[in-house]
């Protein structure tokens, strides 16, 4: 359990939530894309935070509507679980 990557999800400008790289584990094969789609996210949460409209943020980060539905719904289970 020593010495687990960290990778950091913010969830706005002030919060940190850290997910343990055993969170691949979770997913099997398919939980670095998940992690990717989740990094994404962030990114387009913390620029909206910063007042950029939606969708010119969504185009810049080639991500769709539902996209962001499924990963919010995403991140919520993966932090359930985690938790």
């Amino acid at each position: 359990m020593k010495n687990l990557p960290i990778w950091v999800i913010k969830t706005n400008g002030i919060n940190h939530v850290p997910v343990p790289s055993q969170f691949y584990h979770l997913f099997g094969i398919n939980g670095k894309k998940y992690l990717k789609q989740a990094e994404q996210l962030v990114l387009f949460w913390n620029f909206t935070n910063f007042g950029l409209r939606s969708r010119r943020m969504r185009e810049k980060q080639n991500l769709k509507k539902s996209e962001l539905v499924y990963n919010r719904i995403l991140i919520a289970k993966i932090l359930k679980l985690l938790s």
